[in-house]
């Protein structure tokens, strides 16, 4: 088929095709904007001046033909085309080299950015070693690639233009609307003017309206977040106390002596000189709602740990208010109720009143049970029991209307204090705060050790109690350590501080720090932690070692979810 085709009516051929001008065809160069940078002239193929040979050349709305007017004489010399069509091809695309490296450098660009983000991403800020920062080498990329993409799209919008003008008569003012597509306001209006009569045109005009938005949000891909990271130079200064056993050293004798009768007596004591003084501090500490020593390390404020278990002491209170029994005895000058809590310990709360004082009550009153086994040469895990009971009085009387003690406002408590196993989780120091976490507790059973010999109550010689096993009732996966030894001695001893701590009234400085309690079952509680601190810090106990946290600058690469 020939290359060039007769520009005659439709149906007829030309007998002489090379006296025909050319139409525009695929192999034909590629029209320059060079060649028509002014629209009146650039399509004049008659070489006529505007206005000569075109009826509207003066009218406001002016038509731009591929060739004129009229179709151009047969006599006009003749162009000479390629043969090879195949060499009109490269050279065509050859003209485009500019373009092709413009997209080469942006697809370059583009990949150069998606490496960038990938290897930073999740990074810490102190890996990045480079002089420029990310943020600016992103940016970097990023323009480079807007500006490759930009020069090959009016590039494309500069061709589309001719040929959409090469097809058929169009508008003068539509060379304006293509001249201005790859403009910002020029786009728009393109794209509302244009549409769907130039598509592939249309479509340059809404990349270049795109690239305006490449800028803004690649400022928004990386940003930076600080996070609390493990600080390994702080690895072994990070400890919390932790004890399997409980044995200050202190000794437990047996002291004899001559009753009125004539009998040996034998009383078990403390000695004195080794009575552990911090174990005595803890337990006022709770009382009296003071502040609690902790033995704990964490030099930068924020540490963790992982679970562990060490030995400890709680207390299990239970509210038996409604469970207690009142009775009225009767009293010279004095009206009361006797109280009588489930675990069968009365307390006699009594009211005197007089015609100028109005009452004066016994309002708070507590005793303890003490566990201690001394037939055997092991303890029971049980310290002491705790009963108590708090009545409230308010008003003022006299003889003839004495002041009545409302039920209502009674409260009836009851409280085993003993040792038992602390599983704690996600213990943690916060910004200098300490925080316990989830603290579980394991209730313990007591072990005979084998081979031990009992305690002979009938020896009047001085000796030592033998140590004391205790074993987890009932172990889990998660309870961990499930072994503890503790010194009878020191048993005995924490026993004689809480009863004298505890067993009390309202008229003694420890019955009133409870009663001052707005929650009597929470103090308790604010003791036994106190203690199991102190018994974590026992010569015996160790170091649970934890991790230091520090904050780090990190990437943090926006992406969609």
């Amino acid at each position: 088929m020939d290359l060039l085709r007769s520009h005659e009516a439709p149906g007829q051929r030309s007998s002489d095709a090379q006296s025909q001008p050319p139409t525009y065809h695929e192999h034909a160069p590629l029209v320059s904007s060079e060649m028509a940078s002014d629209a009146h002239t650039a399509l004049n193929t008659d070489g006529q001046q505007p206005g000569e040979g075109y009826p509207y050349a003066n009218e406001q709305e002016q038509s731009i033909h591929p060739y004129g007017e009229h179709e151009p004489a047969t006599t006009k010399p003749e162009r000479t085309w390629p043969r090879n069509g195949v060499r009109s091809s490269r050279l065509a695309l050859w003209e485009w080299k500019w373009e092709f490296l413009s997209m080469v450098l942006s697809m370059a660009c583009f990949a150069a950015i998606i490496i960038v983000l990938l290897y930073e991403r999740d990074r810490a800020l102190s890996d990045w070693h480079f002089t420029i920062a990310p943020n600016t080498l992103v940016s970097v990329f990023s323009t480079l690639t807007e500006a490759g993409f930009m020069l090959t799209t009016v590039a494309c919008v500069g061709q589309l233009k001719w040929i959409y003008f090469s097809r058929s008569s169009r508008r003068l003012r539509d060379y304006d609307y293509f001249q201005e597509a790859t403009e910002p306001i020029g786009a728009l209006r393109f794209i509302w003017t244009i549409n769907i009569r130039a598509k592939l045109a249309v479509v340059g005009s809404v990349i270049a309206l795109l690239s305006l938005a490449v800028g803004a949000f690649t400022q928004q891909i990386i940003s930076y977040s600080l996070r609390w990271v493990p600080a390994s130079e702080y690895a072994d200064r990070v400890t919390f106390g932790s004890s399997n056993a409980y044995d200050s050293g202190i000794g437990l004798y047996r002291q004899t002596a001559v009753d009125g009768d004539g009998n040996l007596n034998s009383v078990n004591t403390v000695m004195a000189e080794q009575v552990q003084s911090s174990m005595t501090g803890a337990i006022m500490s709770g009382l009296y709602d003071l502040d609690t020593s902790i033995n704990v390390a964490c030099p930068t404020g924020n540490c963790t740990w992982a679970p562990f278990t060490t030995l400890g002491i709680s207390a299990q209170c239970l509210n038996v208010t409604t469970n207690m029994t009142a009775t009225k005895p009767s009293y010279n000058g004095l009206v009361g109720y006797t109280y009588t809590l489930p675990g069968n310990v009365s307390f006699d709360m009594t009211v005197g009143v007089t015609s100028s004082e109005g009452a004066i009550a016994t309002s708070f009153r507590s005793v303890t049970h003490t566990g201690w086994n001394y037939s055997a040469n092991w303890v029971e895990p049980t310290l002491v029991k705790l009963y108590a009971v708090n009545v409230p009085v308010s008003g003022a009387g006299d003889s003839d209307d004495p002041i009545p003690l409302e039920w209502a406002e009674t409260e009836g408590i009851e409280c085993t204090i003993g040792w038992t196993a602390l599983h704690y989780q996600n213990l943690s120091v916060v910004n200098g705060v300490f925080e316990p976490g989830l603290t579980t507790e394991y209730a313990l059973v007591a072990v005979p050790i084998p081979g031990e010999t009992k305690y002979d109550n009938d020896d009047i010689d001085d000796e030592y109690y033998v140590n004391s096993k205790f074993a987890i009732a009932a172990p889990d996966n998660s309870s961990g350590n499930a072994s503890f030894y503790i010194n009878p001695n020191d048993h005995a001893f924490i026993i004689q501080q809480l009863n004298g701590s505890l067993a009390t009234t309202s008229d003694a400085d420890a019955g009133k720090a409870l009663l001052s309690s707005s929650n009597l079952t929470e103090r308790i509680q604010n003791i036994t932690t106190a203690m199991s601190y102190i018994v974590a810090q026992n010569p015996n106990a160790t170091s649970v070692y934890g991790t230091a946290l520090a904050q780090e600058s990190r990437f943090w690469v926006a992406r969609p979810e």
